[in-house]
């Protein structure tokens, strides 16, 4: 399901198939467009707070141990659309610019 194949098919003069990768699209794109994506502020913010809470309770803040604080059931991010890589990596700066 693609723009590309929906110029292949009208190419090729196969309207019907066209026709139905373009309905397609609208679908995809209609439910793309309500899909809230975080940015990357409200996720640093996120990972501060849990690092913050971590250490208020004297537990570690190891890569694991906040990955787990914030994209685990209960964190801020659980459920979330976002990239677990790119929270592992903002996790990995956060932490390396407060120790």
């Amino acid at each position: 399901m693609s723009k590309s194949a929906s110029a292949e098919f009208a190419a090729a003069n196969r309207n019907d198939l066209k026709e139905k990768e373009d309905a397609q699209i609208a679908v995809l794109d209609e439910y793309a467009s309500h899909v809230k994506i975080m940015g990357k502020d409200e996720i640093q913010q996120a990972i501060l707070e849990s690092i913050e809470k971590l250490r208020s309770e004297r537990k570690p803040t190891s890569l694991g141990d906040v990955m787990k604080a914030v994209s685990g059931t209960g964190g801020p991010l659980h459920g979330k659309p976002v990239e677990k890589g790119e929270i592992a990596l903002l996790v990995k700066e956060t932490i390396s610019n407060s120790s």
